[in-house]
């Protein structure tokens, strides 16, 4: 257990006023006596308000270790042992030898709000669980008795840092309603804890494009309905663009962009400025799959119809630009989602479509290989996360075929398979990652990042899927509004998008060290693979066992000569 605290003559969320605000003079009350307790926990830790800060897995200090371009976390919790403090977190530079710093600007914290789960998702149970991790700049908390703060802290680690150990603290600091920190005149500053934060940065580093390919949706009409922007408007497209951004961050793809590619449409014009916006978007750091919007009813009413011919010439145009941007083994389209068996020949006239347009092109499918009614029409499947859906067996089988499969965790993923529910509290969302590279897998498609139809505040109501005999708990949702938190138009992340980043980065880690390590360091890669995930319906590693993983892998990295760039999968 661990106890970073000061003790100072003292003084859920309040106010936000973002950014680093200017000090201000503490009030009487605001002087009043208090103490502050934190501990420390990794970031597979599943938090929860009355988590064990006595326990073993409670630590001093947040101690990551990354490679240069990787963003890791931590997390802490602090509590009041003296007094009701208002509090505002501050983190400082991270500092290394020779003058090597990371600025405090790349150490981003959050809060992690707490949410109650009526109806618990399949297999968990009801409870209170966080999950909204709401910046944390500006925004004070008051330690009462019943209530902690719960945060994480997120380190940027840049391309061009030296390797090296950097060192710096997170400072729980007196604030005002405002979100001010205030210097209670105890000569301290108001600081009243500092959590060291320690950064092991390898030289190693992590590839500009994930090597896991994927796909997440984002509904634009809820982006409307949240973040007070009209539809078909500048305003909504640049959220939208942040929203991507926040996405391409934890190294995931946006499905719905809300554009077409230039020049693909007679006749269509968009709105200004549409095609340097899809370069931004597709073209950054952290996007490794670029879909050509096509449906079934959009851009065409009868795409396999009556409009095949305009649909044809559409795709070809897509395809053309896409090439002309350097993304020929990027693109896809994602036309039937979950199909039953009686469309399969409908899916066949798209995929015949599809190749005439570019037979670079594939045809991403929301269905399992083992399909009959599919097979030969399918150039990425994308199976639901089941014992019934997903075989590992049939992923090696569609290689030789030359195609891709990208499962997919939803609403029929239960428990003890990896689910992406609120309410699950082992790290699976991260063990997607691990369990990928163990099993070839070459990407992940999530159906929504912003699925908030169901509920009235997405901060309050997790339920936000729900069919007659069961809920999805954060079901569709990776973001939240930022709107109803005093971020207009600025998506906020989830703990569940963050594990599943830091899943993604240890999949690009264990791809690029298998293709860099000899014979024994590849025995050693596959049994830490095996311990931290031995099976698709056992994972609850501990944080030793992720680090020991880690280590493995980026201990390959930092020994091989030169730069590897290979996407080897282990046999």
């Amino acid at each position: 257990m661990s106890i970073v605290a000061l003790a100072a003559p003292f003084a859920g969320c309040g106010g936000a006023s973002g950014g680093n605000s200017p000090e201000s003079k503490a009030t009487a009350a605001e002087r009043a006596p208090a103490a502050v307790q934190v501990a420390t926990f990794a970031s597979i830790t599943r938090m929860t308000p009355t988590i064990d800060v006595e326990g073993d897995d409670a630590g001093e200090q947040i101690d990551l270790a990354a490679a240069r371009g990787e963003r890791e976390g931590g997390q802490l919790v602090a509590w009041a042992t003296k007094g009701e403090p208002r509090v505002v977190l501050e983190a400082s530079d991270l500092r290394g030898r020779g003058g090597a710093r990371i600025d405090a600007d790349r150490v981003r914290t959050f809060i992690e709000h707490a949410m109650q789960v009526e109806q618990g998702s399949p297999a968990s149970r009801s409870g209170t669980y966080v999950d909204p991790l709401i910046p944390a700049a500006g925004r004070d908390v008051v330690l009462a008795d019943d209530q902690r703060l719960l945060a994480w802290v997120d380190v940027d680690v840049p391309l061009t840092a030296a390797p090296g150990s950097y060192v710096g603290t997170v400072r729980i600091r007196r604030a005002d309603t405002d979100g001010r920190a205030v210097d209670d005149g105890a000569g301290d500053d108001g600081i009243l804890a500092r959590v060291p934060v320690r950064v092991q940065v390898h030289a190693a580093a992590i590839p500009h494009l994930p090597t896991l390919a994927s796909h997440v949706g984002l509904d634009q009409s809820q982006l409307v309905r949240f973040e007070q922007v009209e539809p078909g408007t500048t305003q909504l497209r640049d959220v939208t663009e942040r929203y991507a951004g926040e996405l391409a961050g934890a190294r995931l793809s946006v499905g719905d962009v809300g554009a077409l590619p230039p020049r693909s449409l007679s006749g269509h014009r968009g709105l200004p400025g549409d095609a340097a916006y899809l370069e931004r978007v597709f073209g950054g750091r952290g996007v490794a799959s670029v879909r050509i919007p096509f449906y079934l009813d959009h851009p065409f009413a009868d795409p396999l119809g009556r409009d095949r011919a305009a649909a044809v010439s559409y795709l070809r145009r897509s395809a053309r630009w896409a090439r002309e941007q350097g993304w020929r083994d990027r693109m896809y389209v994602f036309v039937f989602d979950e199909p039953d068996d009686s469309l399969g020949g409908n899916v066949r006239e798209l995929h015949e479509l599809v190749r005439e347009a570019d037979p670079a092109l594939r045809v991403l499918v929301t269905r399992e290989a083992s399909a009959r009614a599919f097979q030969g029409s399918v150039d990425i499947w994308g199976p639901n996360i089941s014992p019934t859906r997903f075989r590992a067996a049939d992923v090696t089988t569609e290689h030789r075929r030359g195609n891709d499969t990208w499962w997919y965790p939803s609403i029929t993923t239960w428990q003890p398979y990896p689910t992406l529910f609120i309410d699950e509290l082992r790290p699976t969302p991260r063990a997607l990652g691990w369990l990928a590279w163990r099993n070839q897998v070459d990407g992940i498609l999530y159906w929504s990042a912003t699925h908030w139809h169901e509920v009235d505040d997405p901060y309050a109501d997790p339920g936000t899927y729900n069919e007659p005999d069961v809920v999805g708990n954060g079901d569709g949702v990776l973001l939240y509004p930022g709107g109803p938190v005093g971020l207009p138009g600025q998506p906020v992340p989830s703990v569940r998008l963050f594990q599943l980043r830091d899943g993604i980065d240890d999949h690009d880690l264990l791809v690029l060290a298998d293709c860099a390590a000899s014979p024994a360091q590849r025995a050693r890669l596959r049994a830490a693979a095996r311990a931290v995930a031995p099976a698709m319906d056992r994972v609850d590693p501990t944080p030793a066992q992720v680090a020991a993983l880690r280590s493995t892998a980026l201990g390959v990295l930092d020994r091989a000569p030169g730069t590897v760039d290979c996407r080897t999968s282990p046999q």
